[in-house]
């Protein structure tokens, strides 16, 4: 039985290509059955396929007897001449200061633990001891939690360097081994405890489906997992061309979703593209619970411009038409700059300067473009004040049929409204005088009367001075 379970985990492994010849390779050892098999599986292959091993072991501190599962570890690597490395945590502390369960705060110790030892030791792999009873676990605790389909991918098979070769086998298949192979190991009290979940799975439910329902409820739960995962893969593939059509990054690190376009995919992609939105915002998609993801939806349906809704601390989502706006919560920034109304050239914002050049009458107007134009001189009074736009800013057109809201100006020139701070609006004495590289104000048009002339140019530090 003990070269049975070795030729399945060699071909499982040739199958999905998890390691290979010349690797340093972590293996992740508790003490426990599952651990030791893959330890011995690995010691096996150690001299053939050229590996180089190490064994990681984390102590948690819940237990009394958790020292004594290190020091068990750390004579097994002794005993096969293999590096050994031992990380720790307070674990029940950590998980009462970020008020998450033991469980989750574990896991995460444990993954932040391997994830840097590998990094300092320069490793290929890292393997775990997980087996197909644990993926059947994992899944049923998905499905009794209301999971979709990512979560009934249980636990994936690899996942950065982190691999997980005893998926192919069930936890009596490694006892088996085990006794065969006359195997130590240690056993872990807390995992007859059924105040946890987890085990409540392991010893109740899983039981009485294979006993009542299903003898092969494990491999069809496995079989389960692998169709998810491949069904998962396809979803992400879409949810990453969906998420591309319907957002766009700003320049200061925000993503502005289109809403009507959101509201048209399906749930399953809605779904896909907030996760993404939240990944690329340094935010951890797993936040996104059902609960969470039906709130969001509510509020973007609504569609009232400019409310907020807070999903995290210095992390909401904000309505400004048929757009929102997802980033960190804060002031919103303006830009406002006061200078001579006098000739010369003056620094803005995002690489634009402001050109005011006097001009001789007769005007000889040269071919025209958005990026200047010419105002009496006269009619502006200092200071002049060059800012971002307001709410309650108007204007009157030049050639146009009187006042005019800038925010309705703006979305007649199809300004997207992400950009509109930036643009730069040029005021005297409370008008405004021009909104810089798109209109003036007739009220500053030059005239028959006009004895003296401005030229004003928008334009970047690249371009050239045009005077």
């Amino acid at each position: 039985m003990s070269h049975d379970l070795l030729k399945k985990f060699l071909a499982f492994n040739h199958d999905k290509k998890l390691f290979s010849k010349g690797e340093k390779i972590g293996l992740c050892v508790s003490g426990g059955l599952d651990s030791v098999v893959l330890l011995d599986l690995f010691v096996r292959i150690r001299d053939a396929w050229g590996l180089d091993i190490v064994v990681l072991h984390f102590n948690h501190k819940l237990r009394a007897d958790a020292d004594d599962d290190a020091d068990f570890v750390a004579a097994l690597s002794e005993h096969f001449k293999l590096h050994f490395e031992c990380g720790q945590q307070e674990v029940a502390h950590i998980a009462e200061q970020q008020k998450i369960s033991v469980e989750m705060a574990a896991r995460q110790c444990r993954y932040t633990y391997f994830d840097d030892i590998a990094t300092i030791l320069d490793l290929d792999k890292i393997a775990t001891g997980h087996t197909a009873s644990d993926q059947a676990e994992t899944v049923l605790l998905h499905i009794v939690r209301g999971s979709g389909l990512n979560g009934l991918r249980g636990i994936p098979l690899k996942r950065g360097r982190i691999i997980r070769p005893l998926l192919c086998a069930q936890r009596r298949e490694i006892h088996v081994y085990a006794i065969a192979r006359g195997l130590q190991w240690r056993e872990d009290s807390s995992n007859q405890d059924e105040k946890y979940r987890r085990n409540r799975v392991r010893h109740t439910l899983l039981p009485l489906l294979q006993a009542q329902f299903n003898p092969q409820i494990t491999k069809a739960l496995n079989r389960l997992s692998e169709s998810a995962g491949e069904s998962s893969l396809i979803m992400k593939r879409a949810g990453r061309k969906a998420f591309r059509n319907a957002t766009k990054h700003t320049a200061d690190g925000k993503i502005i979703l289109e809403i009507e376009r959101f509201l048209a995919y399906l749930k399953s992609l809605q779904r896909l593209i907030l996760q993404q939105i939240l990944d690329e915002s340094g935010h951890d998609p797993r936040i996104l619970s059902f609960s969470r993801f039906e709130n969001i939806l509510s509020f973007l349906r609504a569609q009232q411009s400019g409310r907020t809704l807070r999903i995290k601390e210095n992390f909401s989502i904000m309505i400004s038409g048929r757009f929102a706006i997802f980033g960190e919560v804060s002031e919103e920034k303006r830009h406002f700059l006061i200078i001579n109304k006098g000739p010369g050239r003056y620094e803005l914002w995002n690489g634009l300067f402001l050109e005011i050049k006097e001009i001789l009458k007769p005007l000889i107007l040269k071919s025209k473009n958005r990026e200047s134009e010419y105002v009496d001189a006269d009619s502006i009074v200092d200071p002049l004040i060059v800012r971002s736009y307001q709410d309650a800013d108007y204007f009157y057109p030049i050639n146009g049929a009187g006042k005019k809201k800038l925010s309705d100006f703006f979305i007649d020139e199809k300004i997207p409204f992400y950009d509109r701070e930036h643009v730069p609006v040029l005021e005297s004495a409370g008008k405004i005088v021009w909104i810089g590289g798109l209109r003036m104000d007739d009220r500053f048009k030059i005239t028959e009367q006009t004895s003296r002339i401005f030229k004003l140019r928008i334009g970047t530090r690249e371009q050239k001075n045009s005077f």
